[in-house]
C-alpha cells in the first residue's frame, strides 16, 4: 500500500497533467475534486492526508458540497474532516447537519458547535437557531454567537430570549449576551453570585468564566464565604469527598488567569488560609 506521503505525491502531481481536453487543469480545482472522491470513497486517512496539503477554504467548499450525501458514512468521515481544518465552509457543513434525520449524525455535529468561531457564519449560526426545534442545541448556538460574534449580534439574541419560554435557553442567550457587553444581562449573571441556592451560585460562577471578564470576580465575596457542598471531587468508591461553593469560585478565578498565589484548578478543599488570599484579592479589585 502506498504511504500517505506518496498519495499525497501523486495527486499533486497529477493536478498539473493533461484532462481528458488536452487543457492544463486548475491545480486547486483538482485538488478539490480528488479530496470529493476521497471522502466519497469512505477513504478516511488518504482524504485526511490530501486535505492537510490543501487550503483549509477549498477543503470547506469540499465539505460544503457534499455534506447532504444521504451516506451516514459519509457525513461522519464529512464532520471528522470539519473538526481537524475548520473554515467558513466546513462550519456550514457542520451546521447542516444539525437537522439530520440521522441521530448520530445529529449528534456529532452538535458536538462540533464550538468550531464555528468565523465571524462569517453568524448569519449561519442565527439560521440553524431558527431552524432546530431543540432548545439544547439552540443554546449552544447562542453561546457560540456569544464567542464568535460581536455587539451588532445581540438585538437578535434578544428577540429569540423574548420569544421563548425555556429557562434553559433564555439562561444560554443571557450569558451569550453578556459576554458580548450587554450590561443587562452582566447584572443578571451577577446576581446568582448572591441567590441563596447552591446551584445558583455555582452557574453563576461557570458563567462568569465563560463570559471571560477578570474584573467580574470583584462580586465573588458571598460564593468566597459560602462554605456550604457544591461539587463531588473523589473518584468513585473512595471516601465521598465534596468542593465546596468557596472551592469552585476560587477555581473560577484561577480559570480567568487572575493572580492568587497557588492554583485552584482541578477542583479541591482549600485551606482556609488560602481562601483568605482569594478573599484579599478580590477585595483588591472591588477597590480599582
Amino acid at each position: 500500500m502506498r504511504s500517505n506521503y506518496a498519495i499525497v505525491l501523486l495527486v499533486i502531481s497529477a493536478c498539473f497533467g493533461e484532462g481528458q481536453s488536452g487543457k492544463v487543469m486548475n491545480p486547486d480545482h483538482s485538488l478539490r475534486s480528488q479530496l470529493s472522491h476521497l471522502i466519497q470513497a469512505r477513504r478516511s486517512e488518504e482524504a485526511k492526508a490530501l486535505a492537510r496539503t490543501m487550503n483549509p477554504g477549498d477543503v470547506g467548499v469540499v465539505l460544503q458540497e457534499i455534506a447532504g450525501t444521504p451516506k451516514p458514512a459519509v457525513q461522519l468521515l464529512v464532520l471528522d474532516i470539519a473538526s481537524e481544518i475548520p473554515s467558513v465552509g466546513s462550519c456550514r457543513a457542520v451546521l447542516g447537519r444539525l437537522q439530520d434525520s440521522n441521530l448520530t449524525i445529529r449528534s456529532v455535529a452538535n458536538s462540533l458547535i464550538g468550531f464555528c468561531n468565523q465571524r462569517a457564519v453568524i448569519p449561519d449560526l442565527f439560521q440553524a437557531m431558527d431552524e432546530s426545534h431543540d432548545t439544547q442545541v439552540q443554546g449552544a448556538i447562542a453561546r457560540q454567537i456569544g464567542i464568535s460574534g460581536d455587539a451588532t449580534a445581540q438585538p437578535q439574541l434578544q428577540e429569540h430570549y423574548d420569544n421563548t419560554p425555556d429557562e434553559g435557553l433564555r439562561n444560554s442567550i443571557t450569558v451569550a449576551m453578556a459576554r458580548l457587553g450587554n450590561e443587562d444581562s452582566r447584572r443578571r449573571v451577577i446576581q446568582r453570585l448572591t441567590d441563596p441556592t447552591v446551584d445558583a451560585r455555582i452557574q453563576g460562577l461557570h458563567d462568569i468564566e465563560y463570559i471571560g471578564e477578570p474584573k467580574l470576580a470583584r462580586y465573588f465575596s458571598p460564593v468566597l464565604e459560602d462554605r456550604r457542598d457544591a461539587i463531588a471531587i473523589s473518584p468513585p468508591h473512595d471516601p465521598r469527598v465534596m468542593a465546596r461553593v468557596c472551592d469552585v469560585a476560587a477555581g473560577s478565578m484561577t480559570a480567568l488567569g487572575l493572580p492568587l498565589p497557588y492554583r485552584a484548578l482541578p477542583l479541591r478543599r482549600l485551606s482556609d488560609s488560602e481562601i483568605q488570599q482569594a478573599l484579599e484579592l478580590v477585595r483588591s479589585l472591588y477597590a480599582q
